[in-house]
């Protein structure tokens, strides 16, 4: 597993949950943003999990913009392997995640349906502002 957060705090706390779950050395974390994914795996992936917006009670001006999500949604596609799934949850409750959801539906709503599944699932009684969650599932290769 590899794990990206700008913020120090959240990379320290995501340690210590796998150090008590005695699972830190199947882990390789990163005090880096998401849209270095690419540098830093190499590998293909089974799955991908984005979780948008700000560290729950830290800062709200630390949050994703669109311009590194998309950037880091491009190298997760690319990483996938076929039939690897990527789940994006966005929180449009505040302006730059309300652009970056929309961003999001349009980029996603793009993408080839003979190389990916894309869901987006919703709340539809939670108001406006409730969290969204986007399933891309990447298409076995045909040959």
């Amino acid at each position: 597993m590899y794990a990206f957060d700008v913020q120090e705090k959240a990379v320290e706390s995501t340690q210590k949950r796998l150090e008590e779950a005695d699972v830190l050395s199947r882990a390789t974390l990163f005090c880096l943003g998401h849209e270095h994914m690419a540098e830093k795996v190499t590998e293909p992936v089974a799955a991908a999990v984005f979780n948008l917006g700000w560290l729950p009670g830290g800062d709200h001006s630390v949050t994703t913009r669109w311009e590194t999500t998309k950037k880091a949604v491009e190298s997760a596609l690319s990483l996938l392997k076929p039939l690897g799934v990527l789940v994006i949850c966005a929180y449009p409750g505040h302006a730059e995640g309300d652009r970056e959801r929309s961003a999001l539906i349009g980029f996603l709503s793009a993408l080839p349906p003979q190389r990916f599944n894309v869901l987006h699932q919703k709340f539809l009684n939670a108001g406006p502002g409730a969290p969204e969650c986007f399933v891309v599932q990447k298409q076995r290769i045909a040959g």
